[in-house]
């Protein structure tokens, strides 16, 4: 309860397996660069990713660096932080439920490779803006709601489920 920053340039995680919350509740951790993380042996491997909760609950958590091989950020991953921004990389192809929740992230532009968001993935967080890409066409469960979204370019999206924009 006590790490602020972690420095992990030289972590070697090549025999890793299983990463799921291994900084969970790492209540003081404000700063978090994860340029050098290798993912690759990590279980439930879809390409690479982050693992289930392995950030939540850093309550002060406010800058984040994520490595460019990472493909799927994981359910809850980050849920539960205090990041205000946000950017992808262009390898990003899907963002799992619950990956951002209740964060203070305000603006938002999602990469060009990203397919896919899942339910509740930016609930309840700050967002007034989000750039769409040309490829998400489903905008899940509650995906967006409890943010403070003023405008919104919808030209792409050919399904919105249900409460995506609740409370908005």
């Amino acid at each position: 309860k006590n790490l602020k920053n972690i420095e992990l340039n030289n972590f070697d995680t090549t025999q890793v397996t299983n990463m799921s919350k291994m900084f969970s509740e790492c209540s003081s951790l404000e700063y978090l660069d994860l340029s050098n993380f290798n993912t690759v042996n990590v279980s439930k491997m879809v390409g690479s990713r982050t693992e289930d909760s392995m950030f939540s609950n850093c309550n002060k958590l406010q800058n984040l660096i994520l490595p460019d091989n990472i493909e799927i950020i994981s359910k809850g991953c980050f849920q539960k932080n205090r990041i205000k921004n946000l950017k992808f990389n262009e390898n990003l192809k899907v963002i799992e439920e619950c990956a951002f929740m209740e964060n203070l992230i305000e603006d938002l532009k999602l990469n060009e490779n990203l397919i896919s968001i899942s339910n509740y993935a930016f609930k309840k967080n700050m967002i007034s803006k989000i750039e769409f890409n040309d490829i998400i066409e489903c905008l899940n469960d509650e995906v967006f709601a409890n943010n403070r979204l003023k405008e919104i370019d919808l030209n792409n999206i050919k399904v919105i489920k249900d409460g995506t924009f609740k409370n908005n």
